[in-house]
This record gives structure tokens, C-alpha cells and sequence, in this order.
């Protein structure tokens, strides 16, 4: 796998679209079917490298939330922010920060997401 995943973002005719793809389908298949998040985590973190698609922030966040960890979608949270900083797709996926401080976090937490 992690040689597929490199010649689709490398190789020629290079897809780094299919190789994210594949990516968190991989994380995904760690996480839920083998209940190994931490082997997920790194790969949902190479997904994300450079990744300009709110909805994959979107996805991997939502993933560690049901995961329950907290802690590490919060720092994906703001990883992403930073990520998608000059976009257009900010706005919402800010939004679904401050929602989850809302059910995950503190006051403090939410403050931070809305800043």
C-alpha cells in the first residue's frame, strides 16, 4: 500500500488527489475495522499534509471525535485552521471547531475556536 500511495503522488501521471484518498481510506480501515488508532493517526496526518480540502479536515476530524479522541481532533482542528488560513472554505470548517468546543471543550476552548 504505502508503495501505491507513493508512485500516486510521485510516479508519473502523479494523482496526489487519489493518494490522500487512499490515505485516509487506509486510516479509516486502521481505525474502525482493526481498532488501532494509533496507527491511524500518522496516516490521517499524511493525508493531510498540504491538503487545501476542508472536507478531508473535515472527515479526519469527525473520525477522531467518534474515536473519542478529543484531544488530538482539537489539535487537528487547529492544524487545518492554519492549513486553510487564505481559503475560502475557513469560515465553515471554523465553525465546525467552535461546535465541537461547544460539546467537547470549555468555555476557554470555545474562545480560542471563535478567535
Amino acid at each position: 500500500l504505502e508503495k501505491g500511495v507513493q508512485e500516486l503522488k510521485e510516479g508519473p501521471g502523479a494523482e496526489p488527489e487519489s493518494a490522500r484518498a487512499l490515505l485516509l481510506q487506509h486510516a479509516d480501515t486502521e481505525a474502525l475495522h482493526f481498532s488501532n488508532v494509533q496507527n491511524a493517526i500518522p496516516l490521517w496526518e499524511e493525508a493531510l499534509k498540504g491538503c487545501k480540502d476542508p472536507e478531508a479536515w473535515a472527515h479526519v476530524t469527525s473520525m477522531l471525535r467518534a474515536l473519542r479522541q478529543v484531544g488530538q481532533a482539537r489539535a487537528t482542528f487547529k492544524r487545518g485552521c492554519n492549513t486553510l488560513l487564505n481559503e475560502p472554505s475557513l469560515t465553515p470548517f471554523v465553525l465546525r471547531w467552535v461546535e465541537f468546543e461547544r460539546a467537547e471543550g470549555d468555555v476557554m476552548a470555545v474562545e480560542v475556536a471563535s478567535e
